[in-house]
């Protein structure tokens, strides 16, 4: 019974979010069409392009994380399918764990796509995904990988709009008010974290100073992440969001 209550729930999750990731993902690939057919250039040199053409696939990737997290639970408020989630014969804390699993898979799987895409943007400039997240070495250290910048910046980009948006969807009852919140709150964290490690100036353009703000950052959405299961698991139980 509960193997099938769980299907139930993932299946519902998946229904619920698959039309706006189809929208969403399509609108992303229409605009890089667009900027190829075009010509259009991000930025001077092809390094450069290449940048921006990856800085614009994490920036859809970190909305429709903030609007994936804002719905979780703020729509079904809304929905009124709340009496229905706390009705099944299944632990508050697993079927709080189904909802995140199905939607932290969906993100996931949006920016893979999404950096796929601009990469094969950036075919023509020569801009691959390696050539896309090159970072200069900072303080005489040693040059950042691809993969180290990649998770600096859009991956842990993703996990913080979707954790704030997450949070403010299970204190609000309104998606649009919780992901607007979690998209200001989120960049204000990002942008506040990476100013006390790099001091005064520094080039929010660039990788680097991402990279080396990951631990703060990744600290800060950890215990985000926290906070929301907690509310989450309480909120299943009856605790329910507030109803502004």
């Amino acid at each position: 019974m509960s193997t099938s209550a769980t299907g139930r729930i993932a299946w519902k999750e998946l229904r619920q979010q698959i039309a706006f990731f189809i929208a969403f993902l399509a609108i992303g690939a229409l605009v890089y069409l667009v900027l190829v057919l075009v010509g259009h250039q991000l930025a001077g040199t092809s390094q450069q392009s290449g940048s921006g053409l990856s800085m614009l696939a994490g920036l859809f990737a970190s909305v429709y994380a903030a609007a994936c997290g804002a719905t979780l639970f703020a729509a079904e408020r809304e929905e009124r399918t709340v009496e229905f989630l706390r009705l099944l014969p299944l632990g508050s804390g697993r079927l709080a764990a189904e909802k995140l699993l199905v939607a932290a898979g969906l993100c996931i799987v949006y920016l893979a796509l999404m950096t796929l895409v601009a990469a094969l943007a950036g075919v023509e400039r020569r801009s691959a995904v390696a050539e896309q997240f090159s970072v200069p070495a900072w303080q005489g250290s040693r040059d950042v990988s691809w993969i180290e910048a990649f998770l600096a910046t859009f991956g842990l980009g993703v996990v913080e709009f979707f954790a704030w948006s997450l949070l403010f969807s299970l204190l609000l009852s309104r998606p649009l008010v919780a992901a607007v919140l979690g998209i200001l709150v989120a960049s204000t964290v990002t942008q506040g974290a990476t100013l006390l490690v790099n001091g005064e100036t520094w080039d929010a353009f660039s990788y680097a100073p991402y990279v080396r703000a990951f631990w703060p950052r990744a600290a800060a959405v950890l215990l985000v992440l926290i906070v929301d299961g907690w509310l989450a698991s309480r909120w299943l139980r009856g605790g329910g969001p507030a109803t502004r």
